[in-house]
C-alpha cells in the first residue's frame, strides 16, 4: 500500500492474482472478509444458470482500488455472459479484465484474464483465473473470494478477498452505479 492507503500498481497486481489463487483453499468466512466466502476445495457448486445472474447485465461505474472503476456485462447468450472491467487511477488505466460467466457442470463459474494498460496479459496464454460458485441468492452471487451484490435496481457492490503479505485475508470493495 502507498502512504495514502491506495494500492501501488505492483501490489495491486499481486493482490488480484492472489485472490484468484484463493478460490480452492480456505473454508467459510474469515473475520476480515465479511462479504465474501471462501471455498472448500471439496465443495460442490449449487445448481444455477446464466438466467439466474442476468440482472448483472449492463454498464456499471464507480470506485475501488483508490480510483475509478467501470464494469460492463453483456446480456446472456449461449449459456454465458461476457464482461470487461477497467481500473483507472490518477487519470491512467491501471489494468483491465476480460471476464466470462459461464454455465459449467450444472452451475456457473466466472473465468477472467487480467491485462496491463498496454494490453499485455498477466496470465499465460492458455491460463485464466476461475471462481467457482458457492452460493446464489436473488440479489447476490457468491463465488470463492468474490461477491457481486445488487443494491436495488441501480446499485452494485463487488467484494474481492485477497491475501496480504502477513497472511491475513482482506476485502477490497467496489461500489458501482448502473449507467445503462
Amino acid at each position: 500500500m502507498t502512504t495514502n492507503g491506495t494500492l501501488a500498481p505492483a501490489a495491486l497486481g499481486a493482490l488480484v492474482l492472489l485472490a484468484g489463487a484463493l478460490t480452492g483453499q480456505a473454508r467459510a468466512q474469515s473475520p476480515h472478509t465479511l462479504n465474501t466466502l471462501q471455498r472448500d476445495s471439496a465443495a460442490v457448486s449449487p445448481p444455477a444458470t446464466i438466467a439466474d445472474v442476468a440482472w448483472l447485465a449492463g454498464g456499471w461505474r464507480g470506485t475501488g482500488l483508490g480510483g475509478d472503476a467501470a464494469e460492463t456485462w453483456m446480456e446472456p447468450s449461449g449459456a454465458a455472459m461476457a464482461g470487461v472491467f477497467r481500473a483507472v487511477r490518477d487519470g491512467q488505466v491501471v489494468f483491465y479484465e476480460m471476464m466470462a460467466m459461464v454455465e459449467h457442470e450444472g452451475s456457473i463459474e466466472l473465468r477472467l484474464k487480467h491485462f496491463n494498460a498496454d494490453l499485455t496479459g498477466w496470465e499465460d496464454k492458455d491460463e485464466m483465473v476461475t471462481f467457482r460458485l458457492i452460493r446464489i441468492d436473488p440479489d447476490a452471487i457468491y463465488f470463492g473470494s468474490l461477491t457481486f451484490r445488487r443494491q436495488g435496481h441501480d446499485g452494485l457492490q463487488v467484494f474481492v478477498a485477497v491475501r496480504q503479505r502477513d497472511g491475513l485475508l482482506e476485502e477490497l470493495a467496489f461500489d458501482f452505479t448502473r449507467v445503462h
